[in-house]
């Protein structure tokens, strides 16, 4: 029997995980925590487990980052918990960290070529609208795909890319082969 685990805590801390966690959120409510519960702090609630995550600066601002800064709007979303240290009162300490990506992000294992998958999408796109500018093309690319998958587009996997394509946010012309580069450079994709 591991101790720890015979007192819990209802806020989560890095020993109650044992790796990533994917976690959707709940709810985002103010409260007082501490042990003199005289510190009030954003806490998020999750749908899956009763404990909840006290947020520090830089798991909110990254869950902002991935979300907005709009905490309604953070409900239902997942995000990854993973163990980590910090420095905090001159020793390094155990600490709970949110991933930069949102869970399905691109770094997922066997999810195929990205930059290729980034290629077809803006290639697909370049021909769905012609006539717009590269600055009109990237930014409502980017809309539109916060709209389907609420992230943003620099988030999604190859798959995710793919699939984009595939259910119609962006028509695909079967006369332009997948990963065709010809008419633009990596460099010219915005994301």
């Amino acid at each position: 029997m591991n101790i720890k685990q015979a007192f819990p805590s209802k806020f989560l801390k890095a020993a109650d995980l044992d790796g990533d966690r994917v976690l959707t959120i709940r709810s985002v409510a103010i409260e007082d925590v501490g042990t003199d519960r005289t510190e009030e702090k954003p806490v998020v609630s999750f749908q899956e487990i009763e404990q909840r995550l006290v947020l520090n600066r830089t798991n909110a601002d990254t869950i902002a980052d991935l979300y907005g800064a709009d905490t309604d709007e953070w409900a239902g979303r997942q995000i990854i918990l993973t163990p980590s240290e910090t420095d905090f009162a001159g020793k390094r300490v155990p600490c709970i960290r949110i991933r930069t990506r949102a869970p399905g992000g691109a770094t997922a294992p066997g999810d195929g070529d990205i930059r290729a998958a980034k290629a077809e999408v803006w290639a697909a796109w370049r021909k769905a609208n012609p006539g717009a500018s590269e600055q009109e093309l990237a930014e409502s690319l980017k809309a539109a795909a916060r709209k389907y998958l609420g992230l943003p587009i620099e988030l999604f996997t190859a798959a995710q890319l793919r699939q984009f394509v595939a259910d119609g946010f962006v028509r695909k012309p079967a006369e332009l082969p997948l990963g065709d580069e010809r008419h633009f450079s990596e460099d010219d994709i915005p994301f």
